[in-house]
């Protein structure tokens, strides 16, 4: 397990507030940091600074702003140590940004982003499946391949169990994994079963690592903020739930979501959580999970679900069985009206075995892979790909005035 230093470790980027003007950034020390400071300038500033004092090593120009981070002390069951977070606000639309965190002589490398714009524009995003296992071994290299394969990603959905256990040793080697790319590409997770624990006063609790480490929006149920919550990038409507806890507390999500989906005016509508709607596993049916979430989605047409949980890749079409449907695995009937494309996905190395159902248009088991979703006006692009870069998947969404068509 690394210690915290007094040089900043686990950056990481995420949104907590508008993405087109405002950025949040996350990291930890040790305990001896008691005040910490994020550092901030346009990326056209900083290249002509550094084109003119190339062959020197000057204090940053004057047009960088300063920003005094929020200080959390965390004692985790490992040790003890600062969690520090910023959010950068008053930012421009569509701008690439510099930044660095630290302290006195004490300070992070620089990194970029770009701010999302305030309209409806072209972008992708990457989504993975659980981690959970091999995060030293074999995920990593899934990571860097999906970053690689998609180097302008404006963000990435991580759909629960990032890790095994909730404790310092697999974070850190969670957080080894994505390396630099976790502090310059936007992280928006939600929490599988593998983030909580259970605690013999409070029963099942989401790990109390989670909030220090990620800034994330607190606009979700009262009892989930920064485990569940949504946001807008360019004209796109996310929406991650947290389906541990929110089986458990039905009514506050259900309200939640049904009130943000009410007041939604996006042309596209991307959910994610972790728990799938429909199970690929075999001895795996959430149907609890699926009868308080799938009515809400239909009713609202929402039109890509992502999802973990089971270690397998499986994805339907838009049409679903009904919801009360039990005998998932020998039903014909589908429904008409639904139009949600549902995919479940594996980034780790742990996999289950398939239980093959009919209403499953793609199936494939036993293979790590991350998804690249690309959406442009009336079209939605999801592509699948294994850790050498193969497409098993790809579909496309595509919206016309009588409604949405896939196209395999």
């Amino acid at each position: 397990m690394a210690q915290p230093t007094n040089r900043p470790n686990r950056i990481i980027l995420s949104w907590s507030a508008d993405c087109a003007t405002t950025q949040s950034v996350t990291w930890r020390t040790s305990e001896n940091i008691n005040e910490s400071f994020a550092e901030l300038a346009e990326a056209s500033d900083f290249q002509r600074f550094i084109d003119r004092y190339a062959l020197r090593d000057p204090e940053f120009p004057e047009s960088k702003n300063s920003f005094v981070a929020i200080q959390e002390s965390v004692e985790s069951s490992d040790l003890k140590y600062h969690s520090h977070s910023v959010t950068f606000t008053d930012l421009k639309p569509e701008t690439v940004y510099c930044y660095r965190v630290g302290q006195r002589d004490t300070w992070s490398e620089w990194f970029t982003f770009k701010t999302g714009s305030q309209d409806e524009k072209p972008f992708s995003f990457i989504y993975f499946g659980d981690a959970q296992n091999g995060l030293d071994t074999v995920y990593p290299q899934l990571v860097r391949k999906a970053f690689l394969s998609q180097p302008d990603a404006a963000f990435a959905v991580f759909c629960g169990d990032l890790v095994d256990v909730s404790d310092e040793t697999s974070w850190d080697k969670w957080f080894s994994a994505l390396g630099f790319l976790a502090a310059s590409y936007r992280i928006m997770p939600v929490p599988g079963n593998h983030e909580y624990t259970r605690n013999d006063a409070e029963g099942y609790v989401l790990s109390k690592i989670w909030h220090p480490m990620f800034t994330l929006p607190e606009n979700g149920p009262e009892s989930m903020k920064e485990s569940c919550y949504t946001f807008v990038y360019n004209g796109v409507r996310m929406i991650g739930l947290d389906s541990t806890k929110g089986v458990r507390e039905g009514s506050e999500l259900t309200q939640w979501l049904e009130n943000v989906l009410n007041n939604n005016k996006s042309r596209w509508t991307v959910v994610y959580f972790h728990h799938p709607v429909y199970s690929p596993a075999i001895r795996r049916n959430e149907v609890a999970w699926r009868r308080m979430i799938k009515p809400l989605l239909d009713k609202h047409r929402v039109d890509l679900v992502l999802q973990g949980h089971d270690h397998i890749y499986a994805r339907t079409g838009l049409h679903t069985p009904h919801v009360d449907v039990v005998d998932l695995k020998n039903t014909t009937e589908l429904d008409p009206d639904s139009r949600t494309v549902y995919v479940t996905s594996v980034a780790g190395a742990k996999m289950y075995e398939l239980d093959e159902k009919p209403f499953f248009v793609k199936t494939l088991t036993n293979t790590q892979l991350f998804q690249i979703i690309h959406i442009d006006g009336n079209t939605l692009t999801l592509t699948a790909k294994t850790v050498m870069g193969d497409v098993i998947d790809s579909f496309i969404l595509e919206k016309k005035d009588q409604g949405i068509r896939l196209r395999d």
